[in-house]
């Protein structure tokens, strides 16, 4: 949990103090003002209030559930729904799909999806399938991240023919899905797009493939790290990228990942042997 002082009401909370000192408080008040139809002017405190009772996660969820039905506004209904997506509770998903099912309008739709997409449960699956079929595209778009976070490998043949679609945001949910799914059947699709990929797609795709790993993904950061230049890069982007394929390596669990840490050390650039070090240490703690 992340130790951090809040204030509310004149009093001092720290995030990690037990929520008995605070809590009863903090969702009275947020009751009071989901029954206020004209309360909308109260926005930045529900927006900050939220945040402070979603820094306990466990202890969020029920006083979340409960004031959705108490909420007369929509502006504060969908403050909640985002705040259940943020605790990551499990808990929060059959609330959320309920949501999604029976709202009236694409608003509430695309904010419960974007809530049930930050979960990660199995559950998701199915969830996601029947959102993808969906016209919106800010609702597919949910809908592949949602896929990611199912990890569920059945979603990878769905998102594979979807690197070559036109929609920049939609392809770029699709990477880093992939990344996450870590199924090896994603590797040469990604690599494959990494010399037509724009600077931010070929950044996340280098994170997808460490994420996957696995010798192919190893051997396709080396070459991106040991090119002397990629065209469509100027050279302090290239240096950038080039570190970034330095802390995907240090991501792996490999073998064949400490050799190409190490070779890495010895490269001309300052900036990727700083990395190299960095990544090396990291791979050594985590790998005993």
């Amino acid at each position: 949990m992340n130790r951090r002082l809040w204030r509310w009401n004149g009093k001092q909370v720290w995030a990690d103090s037990p929520p008995g000192l605070w809590l009863h408080e903090l969702v009275q008040w947020l009751e009071s003002v989901a029954n206020d139809a004209a309360s909308q002017r109260q926005t930045p405190k529900v927006e900050y209030a939220l945040r402070l009772l979603i820094c306990y996660e466990e202890s969020a969820v029920e006083p979340l559930i409960n004031l959705l039905p108490q909420t007369k506004n929509h502006w504060m209904y969908w403050h909640i729904i985002w705040a259940l997506g943020e605790t990551g509770d499990k808990r929060a998903l059959e609330p959320l799909w309920e949501i999604y099912k029976n709202a009236e309008d694409l608003s509430s739709q695309i904010e419960a999806i974007y809530s049930l997409s930050l979960l990660k449960d199995k559950r998701l699956f199915e969830i996601a399938l029947s959102v993808f079929n969906e016209e919106s595209i800010n609702l597919k778009k949910y809908a592949v991240r949602a896929f990611g976070n199912s990890g569920d490998q059945r979603a990878v043949e769905i998102l594979l023919p979807l690197l070559e679609t036109s929609n920049e945001d939609m392809r770029r949910e699709v990477i880093i899905a992939l990344g996450k799914l870590k199924d090896q059947r994603a590797l040469q699709p990604l690599i494959t797009n990494i010399p037509d990929a724009s600077l931010y797609e070929k950044r996340i795709i280098v994170e997808a493939l460490g994420r996957i790993g696995g010798a192919e993904a190893i051997s396709a950061l080396q070459m991106i790290i040991n090119a002397d230049d990629i065209p469509s890069l100027t050279s302090s982007q290239y240096d950038r990228l080039r570190c970034h394929a330095v802390q995907a390596i240090g991501e792996i669990s490999d073998p064949a990942a400490l050799p190409a840490l190490e070779a890495a050390l010895q490269h001309r650039k300052w900036g990727v042997r700083r990395h190299a070090r960095r990544a090396l240490a990291k791979h050594l703690a985590r790998e005993g």
